[in-house]
This record gives C-alpha cells, sequence and structure tokens, in this order.
C-alpha cells in the first residue's frame, strides 16, 4: 500500500467503472441528439433509479442508471429529457399525447429510430 505525506491511503484507480462507461455512452448520445436538434448540449450526470429529469433552470439532464445496461430504452429518456431542454412540454398534440411520461410518450421512440436506427 501506498500512503500520501497525511497519511491517507492512496487508491490507485485501475479500471473503468460500469457507471463511467454508462456516462460516456449517454454523453456521447446526448451530442448526437443535440446536433439532430440544433440546440447545444445540457450537463449531463447519472441518478439512481431509472427514468430521467430535467432542470431548466441548471439546464441539467439526469438519467437513470438502473441496471447499467445501455439500451434503447436509455436513448428513448435521452431523446425525451433533450426535448425538454429544446423546450417543449408534456401535452397534447390535435388530441394525441405527443410526450407525456414514458409508457405513453409517443414521439421519443420514433425519433429514436429516426437518429439512431436500431441498437446493437
Amino acid at each position: 500500500m501506498k500512503f500520501d505525506k497525511n497519511g491517507q491511503k492512496l487508491i490507485v484507480k485501475t479500471g473503468v467503472s460500469i457507471s463511467e462507461l454508462f456516462l460516456n455512452n449517454v454523453k456521447t448520445d446526448l451530442k448526437i441528439v443535440a446536433d439532430y436538434m440544433k440546440t447545444d448540449v445540457p450537463e449531463v450526470i447519472l441518478k439512481n433509479g431509472f427514468g430521467g429529469d430535467y432542470n431548466k433552470s441548471r439546464k441539467l439532464v439526469r438519467i437513470g442508471f438502473g441496471t447499467g445496461i445501455y439500451n434503447n430504452k436509455v436513448r428513448t429518456v435521452i431523446v425525451h429529457e433533450m426535448l425538454h431542454h429544446k423546450g417543449y412540454e408534456h401535452g397534447r398534440v390535435f388530441g394525441l399525447k405527443f410526450m407525456s411520461h414514458e409508457e405513453n410518450d409517443k414521439i421519443s421512440p420514433v425519433l429514436v429510430k429516426k437518429i439512431f436506427g436500431k441498437l446493437e
């Protein structure tokens, strides 16, 4: 073991954690979505659980780490939160739910397919 001048144990990081890999994937896709929507890239952090949220005043997107598995469901959450960042809110358009919460969101899955195609 190695110690610093204050006697604290030095921790040598040998690899990349799953949460760091997950966050890197989120940041990569966030940039792609921002380019597609012609907007800036907000700050992004991970949160416990699933889903996501957007803080308009801080321009902060929080994406749920959940099980740590990166899939199209996570991309759908990213697109949904980027729609909030772009200025859209939950509501109805022509009587259809435009951007409701999770299972009723009709636009985000369509945009995921249009932007990314199929997740390998």
